[in-house]
């Protein structure tokens, strides 16, 4: 939220940006041949310094190196880019996504501008960190039909990996959206929220259940202070905790759906199409809602969706439950490595 009335007209002009980044994006089909075809444009438009940035081989460990934090990273940063090739880049992002998926992870890159205007860090210390282009591209391998490869989105708040065999997508995990602020208000604006269906759907489940239901699905423990494996490349699964997707009402499961959907409507049509496919196929009870902390807005909280297949998992804990960190694991293996 407007954290003092001297940076509401500040805030404004982000919010003008924050509408203008989003532009729409073209739906494509095919999301692996889209993404081959848009690599090999992005390696064609590139320099060869540029390419030396850009490229890795498949198997290198930068692969595996993902994280949601501000630090140095590898890869082609997309604030140094002429207009031409940005745009190509630009491609290769949207051709893993939705156009609802696109357009989020524009506005996690703008909240960058956001946190620079706000934090009380000196300037050239909040400029250093807190900057919208300073997300990176990489292609891992080569970008043909019969190869394996890969690429990733990273920065701060984001990050997206992709294996690709044969024209296929076999891996999209770890998939990381955060967003600090989670509510910003902008003078008169409405209330910016890039992930509140994420928040609002799961505190409508939980408010939902009887007292009873919600006694098995709090679990009384420590009020975890982030994602349980941020970083790592294979998620940490321990036994499911909560309450058994078999316990909830005709509603209750219907709501609980819609949340699920939250961590694949990001994702191109048919990584969607088959998250979702996999879920519906799941026993109920294998699946599994678990919720820590408070049950109103703005008080810190935790969430997990768990079955055989993922882990969905959620943080909103610093900044008074006003920052949130958000991830889908595959249990089966992240980055295309079966566990």
């Amino acid at each position: 939220m407007n954290s003092s009335p001297r940076r509401a007209s500040a805030l404004l002009l982000i919010a003008i940006f924050f509408q203008w980044f989003t532009s729409p994006v073209a739906v494509w089909a095919g999301a692996a041949a889209n993404m081959r075809d848009a690599a090999n444009r992005l390696l064609a438009a590139a320099t060869p310094a540029e390419r030396a940035s850009l490229v890795f081989p498949f198997d290198s460990p930068e692969r595996l190196n993902w994280h949601n934090i501000p630090r140095p990273r590898l890869g082609l940063r997309l604030d140094s880019l002429n207009e031409g090739t940005s745009d190509v880049a630009h491609q290769l992002i949207s051709s893993g996504l939705s156009p609802v998926g696109f357009e989020r992870a524009l506005k996690v890159m703008s909240l960058e501008e956001v946190l620079y205007l706000i934090e009380p860090e000196p300037e050239t210390v909040r400029r250093k960190r807190r900057d919208p282009g300073q997300y990176f591209v990489s292609i891992f391998g080569e970008p043909k039909p019969d190869s394996r490869w890969g690429w990733r989105l990273e920065g701060h708040h984001l990050s997206l990996n992709y294996v690709i065999d044969h024209d296929q997508v076999i891996a999209s995990t770890p998939e990381f959206f955060g967003a600090n602020p989670a509510t910003f208000v902008a003078g008169k604006e409405p209330a910016h929220r890039v992930l509140a269906g994420r928040e609002d759907l799961a505190r409508q489940l939980v408010n939902s259940l009887t007292p009873e239901q919600q006694a098995l699905a709090i679990v009384q423990e420590k009020l975890p202070e982030d994602l349980s494996s941020p970083g790592l490349p294979q998620a940490v699964v321990g036994k499911p905790l909560g309450i058994s997707a078999k316990s909830f009402t005709p509603a209750q499961l219907a709501l609980f759906k819609q949340l699920f959907e939250q961590y694949a409507e990001n994702q191109a049509s048919e990584v969607m199409a088959e998250r979702l496919r996999e879920f519906d196929a799941e026993p109920l009870e294998t699946v599994y809602f678990a919720w820590w902390g408070g049950l109103k807005p703005f008080e810190p909280h935790h969430y997990r969706i768990q079955t055989t297949n993922f882990v969905a998992e959620y943080n909103s804990v610093q900044n008074s439950g006003n920052h949130i960190h958000s991830a889908i694991r595959n249990v089966r293996g992240d980055f295309g490595i079966p566990r």
